[in-house]
């Protein structure tokens, strides 16, 4: 007897004993065994068949053929006498349950056997893609496609709708293609591994992994000319119709059917085929990593919680971002009223699938059912379905209550119009007298929320509550009856009445003019320009003690000077009160005859005097400070016959705060080998290898590929390390801003926390050179190629005005939610206060870009939260141990603050070993001699009159002791 297994093998189950069929033959559509080869079985004999196959008793073996019956409990299904076989038609799964198979012989022996039958259905398996016909002369060859499945799946040519196991692939020479398998259980695709070197297009993958034994097929195509693929940097040969029969060799064919295209194809893969290949032509080259593994993987992604409107529940999809090896087994969503619901999803992704169920949907927790890889996942999305909250109100002994339900995070406010409005239609007439909110919670979907109001707290008769989450705004107004609403007595006298009106309304009059007149001093008494990199001077015991270094009179350095004929302004990247930023092109500022992208910063053309010596002495400052690889460093400038222009590094990709913004849909917090070869296998081909020794070393100060080995199982880190030339601050590092491929802006955990570690490394060392930035944040780190991050002070190109992060306090405009409270307090600015602002941007770098405080608003209640000591939750993305160094930044007494050579270390603990070699050269690379290495100036022969005092600069130097216990002097 024998039980089908799929579409290609068939075994029957005796006991613990596997048993070959050994005399008939199984099909697609027939599942056969033979009855002589167990009239002895003792126990049950258990078969599995696929749904939709003919079943076949073969009776050889006997000296005569028997009467056999094939019995269901009582009832006789099938008999046949004489015949060599019995022959059963389409199974269903509802034929599934026990047998008897009875038989007797001419000579009156008989015996029956006990068959438990087991019809199943199983989805496709992914399917492969096989190429045919590669040794056919002057012939393309052919894209074969092949999948097993239980009932046998169906094959189609997604992008081409044709249906069946192959197509031509010279009609497909310039677009994609992909197999789709599909059966009643579901479908499975597999995309052509595909690599445009014209348009630098990937249409595969770039990270593949494949089984033992299956089919690996990689296609690479230009127009003009042959592209040569090469395994691990040696080229693979392709000899003229001579590909390999045998099936673990690799295969490479040529064709040049409408373009040039190079095939690689592997019909049964091994091991030793692991590796990366790269296809190459004279100007471009991509690459693709191949894994041949047999160990399967599940990783699932999903959100814990979501909100969503009830006039909207029924168009809304959950979603889940899904990756697996080899194919994906079972994939079910199951309701909180426990309905399991199959998973739907987007058809060309053939790796990282987002699996989604779509509404209507209910409050709830759904779950999401896997299993791939060997492995089952479970996943749990709490839905929360918000509806239009209704409002409970009661007025008790002049006491207003309010009860409604609502999804947290919540903000509610009361509001009143006074008595002396005619009218309360406008919003101008409601005036905000109490706010408050309600935070998240593990309950965090209808909680009751309750408030109180006392009726004196304003003069009014008309109250209204309104309360806000993730979903909207709702509001009720509560009128207060007729007896109880208080009235203004009117005066009986007229005459004295109308004296009242006139009296106030010239009272009126003159208010309107004194405020003219002041805010036409307020506005021509502008405030000044001040960068916000200060270099400080202690001048007492205390922390507090210090002062703020005047570079006025200090000389400026000659040699720093660019010609300003060789600058060529372009767009501008940012403009505020007192000036603006422009991106620019530098010709000559590296090397002679070579351009560079630069960023200007410029005052506007209404400047003041103060303003330009201000510019002026933030140069000054620059140059004393030197050059670090997380600093936006200063590359040069131009003073003489013009408006004062400084000279800036161009980072590309913009400031880390909408960098994170812009990505965050990119983030995975835990990623598979493949993910991490995606990003980092492919990108850096463009190099520029060293010049001789005779010619000055420009080498780019870039991240490289070190290794893309598989490392903490399943969730890789790309290793990676800096060039180990010497760094150039000149060099480029965005020659080609536009060509930002997809897979660079991924976002890991990694990723923040190596971003963090690089702005502790940039502030370490400005607070090495006793300087203090007072406006650190996200928006103010700036973000280039390889990922590199720096520091930078925009306060002159930053519209303040308009940017809501900065509030009015006092008579000025400041960043409040990243201060420490001694700067708010206080106006003091020390090293720790830019400890508490490190603290804040890490919250934005592990939120991806989320403001500080969220829903807090910045009013008396916010400053006496800080003042109390609030503290933020940890941020969605952060770990533990990051969170609890936020609250050390967030300390009230600034002694207690972790110092940033701490921070530094402690990022680096953070990091992986393999991480640690991105950063451990940075300060290396840039200790090179730089083309104004020299311009730096001497200070310690400078002197600066101030006060009828004579100091030299030397007294502006401060020593500190290093880790290693041993004193250093910042000059």
């Amino acid at each position: 007897m024998i039980a089908a297994l799929l579409l290609l093998c068939a075994v029957v189950e005796h006991g613990s004993n596997v048993v070959a069929a050994q005399s008939c033959v199984s099909s697609h559509k027939v599942e056969c065994f033979v009855l002589a080869d167990y009239l002895n079985a003792s126990a049950p004999v258990n078969i599995e068949v696929c749904a939709g196959k003919n079943l076949i008793f073969s009776l050889e073996g006997f000296t005569d053929y028997p009467v056999c019956d094939w019995i269901r409990g009582k009832d006789v299904v099938t008999a046949v006498n004489g015949s060599r076989s019995i022959i059963l038609s389409s199974f269903s799964e509802a034929d599934s349950g026990a047998y008897t198979l009875s038989y007797e012989t001419s000579s009156g022996t008989g015996s029956s056997l006990t068959v438990s039958l087991h019809v199943v259905k199983k989805r496709p398996t992914k399917p492969w893609l096989m190429l045919s016909n590669v040794n056919k002369p002057k012939s393309s060859p052919t894209f074969t496609c092949a999948s097993e499945g239980c009932p046998k799946p169906e094959t189609e040519w997604s992008s081409t709708g044709v249906t069946g196991p192959e197509i031509k692939s010279y009609k497909y020479y310039d677009k994609g293609v992909m197999c789709c398998a599909t059966n009643t259980e579901g479908q499975e695709c597999s995309k052509l591994y595909d690599y445009d070197l014209d348009l630098m297009r990937n249409d595969g993958d770039s990270n593949v992994t494949v089984s033992p034994d299956q089919p690996l097929l990689l296609r690479c195509r230009m127009r003009d000319e042959q592209p040569v693929w090469e395994k691990d940097s040696k080229t693979l040969d392709a000899p003229a119709l001579a590909c390999p029969t045998a099936e673990n060799k690799i295969c490479i064919r040529n064709d040049s059917h409408y373009g040039q295209m190079t095939y690689l194809f592997i019909k049964s893969a091994s091991v030793t085929h692991s590796g990366t290949y790269t296809c190459r032509g004279k100007k471009n080259i991509m690459s693709v990593y191949v894994n041949v593994q047999a160990e399967g993987f599940l990783n699932v992604q999903l959100d814990k919680r979501k909100v969503i409107a009830v006039n909207n529940a029924k168009n809304s999809c959950l979603e889940a971002s899904v990756s697996y090896h080899p194919m994906l087994q079972f994939c079910s969503w199951q309701a909180p009223n426990k309905i399991f619901t199959k998973c739907t999803w987007d058809t060309w992704k053939t790796k990282h699938r987002t699996v989604q169920l779509c509404g209507p949907l209910m409050s709830g927790d759904y779950k999401l059912h896997l299993e791939a890889g060997g492995q089952n996942k479970t996943k749990t999305i709490s839905v929360c379905v918000v509806d239009t909250p209704t409002f409970s109100f009661k007025d008790v002994d002049n006491t207003f209550t309010l009860e409604t339900v609502s999804a947290v995070p919540a903000n509610y406010t009361w509001m009143a119009c006074s008595l002396f409005n005619d009218s309360c239609d406008s919003e101008s007439s409601w005036e905000v007298i109490q706010n408050g909110s309600v935070a998240d919670s593990e309950f965090f979907c209808n909680k009751i929320i309750k408030s109180s109001l006392r009726r004196e707290l304003a003069p009014a008769n008309d109250f209204k509550f309104c309360i806000t989450n993730s979903v909207g705004s709702w509001c009720k107004t509560f009128y207060s009856p007729p007896y109880m609403r208080m009235r203004v007595a009117p005066n009986p006298d007229n005459d004295h009445l109308m004296v009242l009106k006139v009296g106030s309304l010239l009272l009126l009059l003159t208010l309107v003019v004194v405020s003219v007149v002041l805010m036409y001093f307020v506005k021509k008494k502008k405030a000044q320009y001040e960068p916000q990199l200060q270099m400080i001077q202690m001048v007492g015991p205390s922390d507090n003690d210090y002062i703020y270094i005047n570079f006025r009179n200090f000389e400026y350095d000659l040699k720093w000077e660019f010609p300003r004929e060789n600058l060529e302004l372009g767009k501008e990247l940012g403009s505020g009160a007192f000036g603006m930023v422009v991106r620019a092109t530098a010709y000559g500022i590296s090397k002679p005859g070579v351009s560079q992208q630069v960023a200007v910063k410029m005052l506007k053309d209404t400047y003041q005097t103060v303003e330009k010596e201000a510019l002026m002495s933030e140069l000054k400052m620059l140059t004393h400070i030197g050059h670090h690889s997380n600093i936006v460093n200063l590359l040069g400038a131009c003073t003489d016959s013009g408006p004062i222009y400084l000279i800036f590094q161009y980072c590309c990709y913009g400031d880390l705060l909408n960098y994170l913004k812009s990505n965050s849909e990119r983030y995975h917090k835990s990623v598979t080998d493949a993910f991490n070869k995606d990003r980092f296998c492919s990108l850096y081909h463009n190099l520029q290898p060293r010049k001789n020794s005779s010619e000055v070393e420009t080498t780019v100060d870039n991240y490289v590929p070190m290794s893309c080995s598989t490392t903490r199982g399943q969730e890789d880190i790309a290793l990676l390390t800096l060039s180990s030339s010497d760094g150039n601050i000149y060099e480029d590092m965005c020659e080609s801003p536009d060509d930002q491929t997809e897979d660079l802006h991924t976002l890991t955990f990694d990723d923040l926390l190596s971003f963090a570690f690089q702005v502790a490394k940039g502030m370490e060392f400005l607070s090495s050179k006793n300087c203090i930035h007072r406006d650190l944040a996200a928006r103010n780190v700036l973000v280039t190629k390889g990922r590199l991050v720096k520091i930078g002070d925009f306060g002159l190109a930053r519209d303040i005005e308009n940017d809501s992060n900065y509030v009015v306090r006092g008579n000025v405009r400041l960043p409040v939610k990243w201060m420490a409270p001694e700067s708010i307090f206080q106006g003091m600015y020390t090293p720790k206060s830019d400890v508490w602002a490190y603290g804040i941007l890490l919250w934005e770098i592990f939120s991806l870009g989320v403001t500080p405080y969220p829903g807090v608003k910045v009013d008396h209640n916010f400053y006496s939260m800080i003042d109390s000591g609030f503290k933020m939750e940890c941020p969605y993305y952060a770990n533990e141990s990051v969170y609890k160094m936020m609250c050390q930044c967030w300390a009230l007494d600034p002694s207690k603050r972790p110092s940033f050579s701490k921070l530094v270390f402690f990022m680096s603990d953070q990091l992986t070993d393999s991480e640690k070699m991105l950063y451990c050269n940075m300060q290396d690379q840039f200790s090179s001699d730089y083309q104004n290495a020299s311009a730096i100036p001497d200070i310690s022969a400078l002197t600066t009159q101030d006060d009828n005092k004579t100091q030299t600069a030397n007294d502006y130097c401060s020593t500190h002791v290093t880790e290693e216990g041993k004193t250093e002097s910042d000059c």
